[in-house]
């Protein structure tokens, strides 16, 4: 079983701290709406599906399946499952992570980063340890520096579309 942020967690504590990450995301001034919903599908687990709309229209998806590993209201659960796409509206992908695919497409944990404001090319970059696998106020965090860097730009681009 993993260890660090992918140990398993009791159910409250795994939503609270995704509620955290979009609350601190929210009080930099870099998340302006989200919403998620939460339910239950076969095999007892738990999918956690939102989205996150932030400054300059970026966008984040989000999926993430947990797996429930015990009973009562607050049961451990574990990450099984995620997909964190992050967009940037008008404009083109800026990163998607992905588990393993289950065809041999894609066998292992990786990540597409995009070069969005220049050329488009798309990187695939495989992810070997567990403990790089992100949580949510990971993604949160990397979009966020994608944005202070990029903001300038985007902002540009959308001023020529608009005249």
């Amino acid at each position: 079983m993993s260890t660090g942020k992918h140990a398993p967690w009791r159910l409250r504590a795994y939503v609270e701290s995704l509620e955290r990450a979009l609350q601190e995301s929210t009080a930099r001034d870099f998340l302006l709406f989200s919403d998620y919903t939460i339910s239950a599908i076969p095999s007892h687990q738990i999918a956690i599906d939102g989205i996150a709309l932030c400054a300059d229209s970026l966008r984040i998806e989000f999926h993430q399946t947990v797996r429930i590993l015990g009973a009562g209201d607050n049961p451990l659960v574990v990450l099984t499952k995620y997909r964190y796409h992050v967009h940037a509206e008008g404009v083109g992908p800026v990163l998607r992570y992905d588990p393993p695919h289950t065809d041999d497409h894609r066998p292992f944990d990786h990540v597409h980063t995009f070069e969005t404001l220049t050329t488009g090319r798309e990187t695939v970059d495989p992810i070997w340890r567990v403990e790089d696998i992100p949580l949510l106020n990971d993604v949160l965090e990397q979009a966020e520096a994608w944005h202070a860097v990029n903001a300038a730009d985007l902002r540009a681009r959308r001023l020529l579309k608009a005249s």
